[in-house]
């Protein structure tokens, strides 16, 4: 695999969106590569910075017009089974990202 292949991975696993082999792949890749190590911490810096940035004040009646441009009305929003998604009022699953990485990825920079 090229590193281009791996940055990709890099990115996916920070992600939480690859297999248990792609990331075992990934792990020893970064043992060897030093270009890869700073593209990871690059990316891990760059989340650090966003996450630390205030987050800006949002307009009055923003998540209600988004709620009625989509079709979820106020309280119409139920958990999905287990699946880490929600379920909108016409039954389309709407998946819940978090932004945050991993453990794994940020131990393989030797980072807490």
């Amino acid at each position: 695999m090229t590193c281009d292949l791996y940055r990709e991975l890099i990115s996916a696993q920070m992600d939480g969106e690859v297999t248990e082999t792609e990331e075992r792949h990934t792990h020893a890749h970064l043992q060897q590569c030093d270009a890869c190590r700073r593209f990871a911490a690059l990316l891990l810096e760059q989340e650090a910075a966003l996450a630390a940035a205030p987050v800006p004040k949002q307009p009055k009646g923003l998540q209600e017009r988004i709620r009625a441009r989509i079709g979820i009305g106020v309280g119409s929003i139920r958990p999905a089974a287990a699946t880490g998604s929600i379920v909108g009022r016409h039954g389309i699953p709407l998946r819940i990202v978090h932004a945050r990485p991993t453990s794994r990825v940020t131990s393989l920079l030797g980072r807490p």
